[in-house]
């Protein structure tokens, strides 16, 4: 992976662990694309995925505060995804844990797409220690 792919990838993690978007601005693509398996139809432009993860951000803050739920996104390889790295994200709540991968796509030393799934299985990537602060 090249420094300026994990440099992405790292500040895309730091966003979810602070629920910042401000914190990845400047390294999303004007034309990125988020896909979720849990959201019916993919979200394109940097305004639009920055105003939903804002959106979301804000909902987990909140979830937070009030005990009910937590949220960890560390960079790991996942043995299905050659060549390069993707981020666990790991969200906890009273109903248990559920992870879920994120498998990020940098082009022109920008995110061009993040994508959400749990496909392939988050269970086996391994964990490289980096949760981005």
């Amino acid at each position: 992976m090249k420094n300026n792919d994990l440099e992405c990838l790292q500040s895309l993690a730091n966003a979810w662990n602070n629920l910042d978007v401000n914190l990845i601005k400047n390294n999303l693509s004007e034309d990125v694309t988020y896909i979720s398996q849990w959201v019916f139809l993919p979200i394109i432009g940097k305004n639009q995925v920055l105003y939903y993860l804002d959106q979301k951000f804000n909902s987990i803050k909140i979830a937070t505060i009030q005990s009910i739920m937590s949220v960890t996104a560390e960079i790991a390889t996942h043995p299905n995804i050659v060549s390069k790295s993707c981020i666990i994200l790991t969200q906890m709540t009273g109903e248990g844990v559920v992870q879920v991968l994120l498998d990020v796509h940098v082009k022109c030393h920008k995110i061009s797409s993040i994508v959400i799934c749990f496909i392939p299985n988050p269970d086996e990537a391994i964990i490289n220690d980096d949760i981005p602060l």
